[in-house]
């Protein structure tokens, strides 16, 4: 290209080359015209003139290169182009990667090795790259990964009762259980039995019993050879339950990470060995392979050979019940949890039929308890949650993935209301008393997350989940960093407290005794009683008041109006409940038993709350279990020692005393443990209290709980009221959301409830909603034709329903002419559903909803009639 037109930025016109160059043609322009490719910097039009362009030659001289292209200014800095990624490569001591860039306009003399930084510019071109280098270095992962799910066929049904007992005495288990299940499983005789035959008796080689809730843990034990084979040392990983098992090899190359799976199938002491000695046979068939790589590319990666075995890769396999995909997007999963959703929503379909369908609180119990556990399955894996940090314009998280599952609760709430599709989805959700679908996902992620809280030192997971807590990385966030750093604070793995997989032996007896009644005039006499057999007697009391969570325990005696009180400060309400501080009341009463030389016969304790007198009978783990567990001891200490001399005691008894019901020492308790709430100055000394409450007690897993749904609760309230729709309801009903709506709809049938919410949101067949919605061709009311039949024509102003309006709703005085109080007051609703039912107008849609007993009346009428006149 001739440069002497041209304006170029130079010192003198006469230091430069007449031509500029070379430039790629991309097209010719008519007869005497080329259309050039110009770098950035050139701000000329691309189209010249035949007699500017001059053909480009190489020259034939050694050393003798074209001129240099000028670079681009890109933010006042130099850059040149790049046109293409030859290679890359890790380089120096850390590591570093690098590429092999060829730049545009440039010969392949001035191809140079640059940082992967030093082409942020160029994503595309390094795109390109690795998508046809799928195993060159990566930029955004040194390593690959490999995971294989090998489904065993075997299962339980084909477990060597021998192999099992070696195992299980290996492990370190006792060895009389180890005789004992050996004799449970040997010596089994069974037959076949199908249509008309029967088998004869033969024996069981092989197996653990179907059904047994043995099986589960005794598979465990005979599958942990198998899963301990991985070497982590070597990038191995094994992780299973039952008879799916996932191996997670890594490597830099996809060629490496196969290599280690093989070497794990063949080695000495590996899967093959494992499955030929222990009767559990691999089928390669349903094998899944996974190759896993950060880098951008659409290819699945290359196939693994076991043996004569090709095992094709795929985008994604099932594990455990969720879809793994090799990009951890989870796409697939969230499209089959929406099939899944959808699934259960057409079989709670035909259950909620408008006319004849189930109550609106069954369906929704269905919904709640069976369809969206099911959907929702390990949400707290593929769910992202969604926040917005300060300062941000836009949320992040799983947006889209919950936009799409929505579409399940949106169905779900249009079958409890029986309402029309048209209706807005926040209306159908405070009338059912149900979250939005966004809190739902809230509430079950924070659930998982403080369950997770709760796992004692010895799981596996606990280091894992306290380093998370402690430190939100800034990439390659776990899904357990995204769901301790939005639902929990950092030193919640560490303050919670822990749950206990088993407490106690399943014969074990409590060392207390509960004494519980449900007549409360009948619990007065029993403690007056009480009181004048025993000398001493101790009341407790748990209290929440300003925020603050106290308890307290009085020791009164029957002959002397001195009494001993026991204080203490638990903490904030956000923390603790009224259930700790009952069962911590209980020990500090125990306490006073102890110190106490009167309390030899017939030591109580006074509550006045029945479910922590319940939980110290039970053996099972519950929420705060080492506070009753702590109670327990005491109990024991205080049944078999006394403070001075040693002496048998009997059981300490728990009482059940009614609260507020004029008991003396239960109302002195709740004034103590009132005091108590004020703080850690109210507190006794740390010398007369137990060991256990002389530091800070672990945080309530149940009370975090309930703090966070209460507060998901309060934030659907605040939603729905600052609503367009929220605020337009508050003359109908301003207690929504609240369960008082299913709660005054209990007595209605499927139909009458239908007919009922469609008429308090406005999206009823009636011809102004129809009209509007392009299903009518006129709003005008069919009957009288004089005005736009909407809810308020229909119920208060049609001529037409003058004689119905008259006989039902004229008796109701001014409620019957105000349609808020129509719509809103349960005790109008029956002569609603009469007058509704006497119009006929929307017979066709919902039936006759008339109240049953009027209907019976009516139908009843005419006989009664032909009798008297008779």
């Amino acid at each position: 290209m001739s440069v002497m037109p041209q304006s170029l930025k130079t010192v003198k016109r006469k230091l430069v080359d007449r031509y500029a160059g070379p430039y790629l043609v991309k097209r010719k322009v008519g007869n005497l015209a080329y259309e050039l490719k110009l770098p950035k910097d050139l701000a000329l039009h691309p189209v010249f003139h035949v007699s500017l362009l001059l053909p480009h030659k190489e020259s034939q001289l050694p050393g003798r290169h074209p001129p240099e292209p000028a670079s681009i200014e890109v933010e006042g800095e130099e850059e040149y182009e790049v046109e293409e990624v030859l290679e890359s490569r890790r380089y120096g001591r850390w590591k570093k990667l690098q590429y092999l860039v060829h730049w545009m306009g440039w010969g392949p003399e001035h191809d140079s090795w640059e940082d992967a930084a030093d082409l942020a510019n160029a994503p595309k071109v390094v795109q390109k790259f690795h998508s046809t280098h799928p195993d060159a270095p990566s930029p955004l992962n040194k390593k690959t990964k490999s995971l294989t799910v090998e489904p065993c066929s075997a299962l339980a049904a084909q477990v060597l009762v021998d192999a099992l007992a070696r195992l299980l005495v290996t492990l370190g288990v006792p060895k009389i259980i180890v005789e004992w299940l050996h004799r449970k499983l040997e010596g089994r005789r069974t037959r076949l039995k199908f249509d008309d035959f029967e088998s004869e008796p033969f024996d069981i080689l092989s197996g653990i019993d179907q059904g047994c809730p043995l099986s589960v843990i005794l598979y465990g034990f005979y599958n942990s050879p198998l899963i301990n084979s991985a070497c982590q040392k070597k990038g191995e990983i094994a992780v299973g339950s039952m008879d799916d098992v996932a191996l997670i090899t890594v490597g830099r190359t996809f060629a490496e990470t196969h290599s280690k799976l093989c070497d794990f199938f063949d080695r000495p002491g590996g899967a093959r060995e494992w499955s030929a000695s222990h009767n559990s046979h691999f089928s390669l068939d349903k094998f899944g392979l996974l190759n896993m790589s950060r880098r951008v590319t659409d290819t699945l990666g290359p196939d693994l050979t076991l043996g004569s075995t090709t095992i094709e890769p795929s985008a994604f396999h099932r594990f455990l019940g969720v879809l793994v995909d090799s990009k951890l997007r989870f796409h697939q999963h969230v499209a089959a949890a929406l099939g899944k959703g959808l699934v259960w929503v057409m079989a709670l379909r035909r259950l909620a039929r408008s006319q004849y369908g189930l109550a609106p609180a069954l369906i929704r119990r269905l919904y709640l308890a069976v369809a969206l556990p099911s959907t929702l399955y390990a949400v707290n894996t593929f769910i992202t949650p969604i926040t917005k940090p300060d300062g941000a314009c836009r949320s992040r998280g799983s947006i889209g993935a919950v936009n799409k599952l929505s579409r399940i609760h949106r169905e779900a709430m249009i079958l409890i209301t029986g309402a029309m599709r048209t209706t807005a989805t926040d209306i159908m959700t405070a009338h059912a008393d149900t979250l939005p679908f966004a809190l739902i996902i809230d509430k079950l992620c924070h659930r998982a997350t403080v369950r997770m809280c709760t796992l004692p030192p010895t799981h596996p997971l606990a280091p894992h989940i306290q380093r998370a807590a402690v430190q939100y990385v800034k990439r390659h966030r776990s899904q357990l960093h995204e769901l301790l750093h939005t639902y929990v604070s950092a030193d919640s793995p560490v303050r919670m407290e822990k749950m206990r997989p088993a407490r106690y032996h399943p014969n074990t007896r409590p060392a207390a005794r509960a004494l519980t009644f449900d007549d409360k005039d009948l619990v007065l006499e029993e403690d007056e009683q009480w009181m004048r057999e025993h000398k001493v007697s101790v009341y407790t009391d748990g209290s929440e008041k300003d925020g603050g969570v106290g308890a307290s325990a009085v020791l009164v005696r029957r002959d002397n109006a001195h009494r001993r009180t026991l204080r203490l400060y638990l903490g904030p309400s956000t923390d603790y409940g009224i259930y700790e501080a009952e069962i911590v009341a209980a020990i500090m009463g125990t306490e006073l038993l102890r110190t106490e030389k009167d309390a030899v016969n017939g030591p109580s304790v006074a509550l006045d709350n029945k479910s922590s007198i319940d939980a110290s009978q039970q053996i099972s783990t519950r929420p705060s279990h080492y506070l009753t567990d702590y109670l327990l001891q005491r109990a024991a200490v205080l049944h078999v020692h006394s403070t001075e001399k040693k002496v048998r005691r009997p059981k300490l008894t728990l009482r059940w005393v009614p609260g507020h019901k004029g008991v003396k020492g239960n109302e002195l308790a709740d004034l103590e443990a009132k005091r108590a709430t004020q703080g850690a100055t109210e507190n006794s000394s740390a010398r007369r209290l137990p060991s256990l409450l002389c530091r800070p007690l672990p945080i309530s897993a149940a009370k975090v709980r309930l703090t966070y749904v209460q507060a998901l609760s309060e934030k659907a309230t605040a939603g729905w009221r600052a609503s367009v729709r929220g605020r337009r309801f508050l003359s109908t009903d301003p207690a929504l959301p609240s369960p008082k709506y299913m709660k005054s709809i209990k007595s209605l049938s499927r139909r009458q409830a239908a007919v009922l919410f469609q008429l308090r949101c406005g999206h009823v067949p009636l011809h102004s909603h129809l009209h509007r919605i392009g299903r009518a061709p006129t709003p005008t009311c069919p009957r009288c034709g004089n005005a736009p039949e909407s809810v308020l024509h229909f119920l208060l102003t049609c001529p037409a329903h003058g004689n119905a309006r008259a006989r039902y709703l004229s008796g109701m005085g001014r409620r019957g002419r105000d349609l808020s109080a129509l719509l809103g007051t349960p005790d109008a609703w029956q002569p609603l559903l009469r007058y509704v039912g006497a119009t006929r107008r929307l017979v066709h849609t919902f039936g006759d909803v008339t109240p049953q007993q009027d209907s019976r009346a009516e139908a009843e009428g005419p006989r009664c009639r032909n009798r008297a006149s008779r």
